[in-house]
C-alpha cells in the first residue's frame, strides 16, 4: 500500500499562526501539513522545568486549536518523546519535509535536535529550520550582528490565512495510542493569578502597551508594584512564541509617531534588541549552562544550605524586599527585571555562590 505524502510543521517555542515562517514555507509546498507539538517527558523532567511553563504552553495550544476549529482541523500534541512519535508516523506516512524554528534552549533540547537530525537524514526526510528571533546559529563573529538583527526585524512578516491551509488529520485511534498518558491536571487547569498563554493575549498586551501603558515604561520599570502595568508583560509570549519579535518591533514602531512618550518607546525597542543579544550570547557560549562565565568564581563555590535555600524560595529570609518579591513570583509568575536581578543576586551572594544549580531560580523566572 502506497503511503500518503505529507509535510510536518513541528511547533516548539513558536506557538502562533501570525508571522510563522515554517508554516508559511510548508504552505507553499501544496502537500498536506500535519501540525504537531511534543510535551517531551525528558524535557519536562529537566532541572529548569516547572509546571507553570507547561501550563502556559498548554493554554497556547488550546487557543491555537480554537482557531483551527473553524476549518475542522487539529494541532496534535503528544506527551511522548519526539523520535518515538516520528518512528510511528513513518509507518503510516511518507514524510517529505519537517519544518520548524531553530530552538535556542538548553543542552537537552540541543542534543535532541542533533539526534533528530541524524534520524531525519537516515530516513531521507528533509528538515528545514527557520531562524528564531534575531539569533543566528553558528555565528562566527558578532561584528555585523546589529545590522543583521535590524534587517530581520524590518523584513516582511510571513503571513498565511488559516482557511487556506491543507491540514492532515490523524486517525483518532492511532493518535490516542501515540499520544501516551494525559497531562497532569495541574498543567491543564487554569491558574487565574498567572498570565494566560496564547496569541490573543500576546497581541492584547502589546496593543495596550504600544497605545497607552508605555508612557510610564522608563519610570516604572524598576518599581515592584508599578512595573506590573508600566512594563509590557510580553516576556512569556516571546519566550514561547505566541508573538514574533518582528511583529512586536514593527507594531511598536507603527505607534511611535503618535506616542506621548517617544523616549520610553525607544527604550523599549532597545530592550527588544537586548533580548536577542543575550540569547545570541548564550547560543555562542552555551557552556554557561554548566560553567561560570568568569572563571574567578570557580574558587568561590560554597556548600549548599538547604534551610536558607528553602527560606529564599518561600519568601521567609527576613529581608523584606526579597521576601515580597519571592512571594509575588511564586503566586503570580511575574517579577520585573530590576527586582529579578536583585533577588538572584541575593541568592547568589548570600546563600550559595555556584549559580549552575539555581534550578528553582531558572524555573520560576523563565516566564
Amino acid at each position: 500500500m502506497t503511503k500518503k505524502d505529507i509535510n510536518i510543521v513541528w511547533f516548539k517555542r513558536d506557538l502562533r499562526f501570525v508571522d510563522h515562517e515554517p508554516l508559511f514555507m510548508a504552505h507553499q509546498e501544496e502537500i498536506p501539513i500535519l501540525l504537531v507539538y511534543f510535551f517531551e517527558p525528558s524535557v519536562m523532567n529537566y532541572d529548569d522545568s516547572d509546571v507553570r511553563h507547561w501550563r502556559f504552553i498548554y493554554e497556547s495550544i488550546q487557543e491555537m486549536q480554537q482557531k483551527l476549529n473553524s476549518i475542522s482541523a487539529k494541532i496534535y500534541f503528544f506527551h511522548n518523546e519526539v523520535q518515538t512519535v516520528f518512528e510511528e508516523l513513518l509507518k503510516v506516512y511518507n514524510i517529505k519535509t519537517v519544518f520548524s524554528h531553530q530552538e535556542i534552549g538548553n543542552k537537552i533540547t540541543f542534543d535532541r535536535d542533533c539526534a533528530m537530525k541524524s534520524f531525519f537524514d537516515a530516513n531521507k526526510i528533509e528538515w528545514k529550520e527557520s531562524q528564531m528571533h534575531g539569533v543566528i546559529r553558528g555565528l562566527k563573529s558578532r561584528k555585523d550582528w546589529d545590522k543583521r538583527w535590524e534587517n530581520v526585524m524590518r523584513d516582511f512578516p510571513k503571513m498565511i490565512e488559516i482557511k487556506d491551509l491543507n491540514i492532515e488529520s490523524l486517525d483518532i485511534h492511532f493518535y490516542n495510542q501515540l499520544k501516551e498518558e494525559n497531562l497532569s491536571k495541574e498543567i491543564t487547569t487554569r491558574n487565574e493569578n498567572f498570565q494566560q498563554g496564547g496569541e490573543y493575549w500576546a497581541w492584547r498586551y502589546l496593543d495596550s502597551f504600544a497605545k497607552e501603558r508605555h508612557v510610564n515604561y522608563s519610570k516604572h520599570i524598576s518599581k515592584p508594584e508599578l512595573s506590573r502595568k508600566g512594563c509590557s508583560r510580553l516576556s512569556p509570549y516571546l519566550a514561547y512564541g505566541n508573538i514574533s519579535m518582528r511583529m512586536v518591533y514593527q507594531y511598536t514602531n507603527q505607534h511611535y509617531e503618535t506616542s506621548k512618550n517617544k523616549r520610553a518607546m525607544l527604550n523599549f525597542v532597545s530592550r527588544l534588541h537586548w533580548h536577542c543579544h543575550f540569547m545570541q550570547k548564550f547560543e555562542d557560549e552555551c557552556r554557561m549552562e554548566f560553567e561560570n562565565v568568569n572563571r574567578a568564581y570557580d574558587s568561590l563555590v560554597k556548600p549548599k544550605n538547604e534551610v536558607y535555600i528553602k527560606a529564599w524560595q518561600e519568601g521567609k529570609t527576613g529581608v523584606r524586599i526579597v521576601d515580597a518579591c519571592m512571594r509575588c513570583v511564586v503566586a503570580t509568575g511575574y517579577l520585573n527585571f530590576r527586582m529579578r536581578a536583585m533577588v538572584v543576586s541575593f541568592f547568589t551572594f548570600n546563600l550559595w555562590q555556584d549559580w549552575r544549580e539555581l534550578h528553582f531560580c531558572s524555573a520560576i523566572f523563565r516566564l
